[in-house]
């Protein structure tokens, strides 16, 4: 692996972002175009697709880590309804490293280094006096939650093939990473950055960094790698 291509897995450089005026959020520059067309063709049903979290780099993805895993950041329960006790999980620091990867990537793993990776939203839905802020939790994307039109639209342009190379690697709990519908992943590019990572690049990128809870996650690496980075839906034909 290139130090260049091994840069770009863990956010250590941004060399490959962009922050383009239309979209107002770094993201992969070859993704700027794709995700600009399929903000256009949702303007043309009424949605006005925006990007709440794009890229996002090594420093900041441990600096959110570590302060879940130091008590300072709240930690959602296995379906993201509520928060955790911190207290309780503290009795069983195993019980708090995998409470953290149900919601959080583990620094240098996690897949919005890459900028391929985008959380939407439905800004006309939040854009009101009496509309509730924005949080990315489940109960938003489903049955009458604000952003549900928005992701039944998603879903007819991916099934079609027509998002313009977007597709969703966390639509369904695979036991793993809880499902995340808000989550798109432009696919000709991450697809190729999801290759190129492997295990013991991952291992290596702990060994090496300052993370919390790092004796367990190394401890727990082949469970963690398998069910958490590589556990994804199959990326489309």
């Amino acid at each position: 692996m290139t130090p260049i291509l091994s840069y770009v897995l863990t956010g250590k450089t941004n060399e490959h972002i962009t922050l383009d005026s239309r979209i107002g959020v770094p993201i992969h520059t070859r993704a700027i175009f794709p995700f600009l067309s399929l903000q256009k063709e949702a303007m043309k049903v009424g949605f006005d697709l925006r990007i709440a979290s794009g890229f996002r780099d090594y420093d900041r993805q441990m600096l959110l880590w570590n302060e879940k895993a130091q008590g300072k950041r709240e930690i959602l329960d296995y379906g993201g309804q509520r928060a955790l006790d911190y207290g309780e999980l503290t009795l069983n620091r195993e019980d708090l490293l995998f409470a953290l990867l149900r919601w959080s990537s583990v620094p240098g793993a996690s897949r919005h280094h890459w900028g391929t990776e985008v959380d939407v939203y439905d800004y006309n839905a939040i854009n009101s006096p009496t509309s509730e802020k924005l949080k990315l939790v489940p109960s938003e994307v489903e049955g009458g939650g604000p952003m549900a039109s928005l992701h039944i639209w998603l879903d007819e342009m991916i099934d079609a093939k027509k998002a313009f190379g977007f597709f969703r690697p966390y639509e369904q709990d695979r036991g793993g990473v809880a499902m995340e519908k808000w989550h798109l992943s432009y696919t000709p590019q991450s697809y190729l950055y999801d290759e190129s990572y492997n295990y013991d690049f991952f291992i290596q990128t702990i060994e090496e960094s300052d993370i919390e809870l790092k004796d367990l996650i190394l401890q727990n690496g082949k469970k963690i790698f398998n069910d958490y980075m590589k556990n994804i839906c199959p990326y489309p034909n």
